[in-house]
């Protein structure tokens, strides 16, 4: 690769270089980026922004199951026995079925419609964990909520968990269960402002500098193409040349005798 002939034309059509790299830096602006003379002249993102509030719920019961060796109430076998008295629990593997059911109660049109404004369907995800390394699923529900500002994201995630717990408590009173048979929503990690998770990348303005740079390039290694320039080395050459042969004329015309002249013996 000659380094110096690149150079070379890159010099000769520093014009044109220059040009295609201020439209380059346009196109990349304008391309994220719109003007507005709202509050003056200025420039602002053409796409929306999107940020992401998230939380955790435990799905258990009362009495705290989960921090007692034994479960009273439940049979060797683990199923529940009715002839015992005072408290009695489901079995763990019962609230990890439920997570399963709740998660998608939660992404339903009955949920959305509890909350206020009634977000978009995409706007609210739930799931379920699994237990690592296994496919089992935990008895917990991870909700992420979307929106276009930090505030809005969170306070969509708070009215998404009180719009699951509302329609829970109805289901539940309406079916007069009593209140130690019922299951419990506990919030292990509340939502918090919602972090920017897409929506504003650069990505587009790179590749639209890159791809009118390269444009630029074409076209100047085309023209040089059209009209190649003479390198310096053949100047010099040729130069060199014309003095040698102008010395060579003039050493022959100097050793031509002149008319009329003879030898002296």
């Amino acid at each position: 690769m000659d380094l110096e002939h690149h150079i070379r034309v890159w010099w000769r059509w520093r014009a044109l270089l220059a040009a295609g790299f201020l439209l380059a830096i346009t196109l990349a602006v304008l391309v994220t980026f719109k003007p507005t003379l709202s509050g003056g002249p200025g420039l602002e993102w053409r796409s929306s922004p999107t940020y992401t509030s998230t939380s955790r719920l435990f799905v258990t019961q009362p009495g705290f199951p989960w921090g007692r060796a034994t479960l009273p109430g439940l049979a060797p076998g683990g199923v529940a026995d009715p002839s015992a008295k005072g408290e009695t629990f489901a079995t763990p593997d019962r609230f990890a079925n439920l997570a399963l059911v709740y998660a998608y109660i939660a992404q339903s049109d009955l949920i959305r419609k509890l909350i206020s404004p009634q977000p978009l369907l995409d706007q609210i995800t739930v799931s379920t964990p699994s237990i690592p390394g296994s496919s089992d699923p935990l008895p917990l529900l991870e909700i992420a909520s979307k929106a276009t500002t930090a505030r809005d994201a969170q306070k969509l995630n708070d009215g998404a968990i009180e719009a699951l717990r509302r329609y829970l408590n109805d289901e539940l009173d309406a079916n007069e269960v009593k209140a130690q048979d019922r299951v419990e929503l506990q919030v292990l990690n509340p939502p918090r402002a919602g972090t920017l998770t897409g929506g504003r990348s650069m990505t587009l303005s790179f590749v639209a500098f890159l791809l009118a740079m390269v444009a630029t390039l074409v076209l100047v290694y085309v023209l040089e193409s059209m009209r190649p320039s003479i390198p310096d080395d053949a100047v010099v050459e040729d130069a060199f040349g014309d003095i040698e042969d102008e010395a060579q004329g003039l050493e022959n015309w100097t050793s031509i005798p002149a008319a009329g002249s003879s030898r002296v013996a």
